[in-house]
């Protein structure tokens, strides 16, 4: 993202999808920025990303398809 001349987080992430998304999926080391992703105009869904099992993947899954 730096590279092409956006912040390199969640909130750079939010200021370039705003426009074609409506919820950013974030993951909690990064829920402090919550706050600033909906101040960029998008609902942020704060969760467990990392899926170190399939419990960890259904989880995350069941979440993505029902927010």
């Amino acid at each position: 993202l730096t590279e092409l001349g956006h912040e390199s987080s969640v909130v750079g992430v939010a200021r370039m999808w705003s426009p074609y998304a409506a919820t950013l999926l974030v993951d909690t080391v990064d829920e402090a920025l919550a706050a600033d992703v909906e101040r960029e105009g998008m609902r942020c869904v704060v969760a467990p990303t990392v899926m170190r099992t399939a419990v960890d993947a259904k989880a995350l899954a069941h979440l993505v398809l029902t927010v």
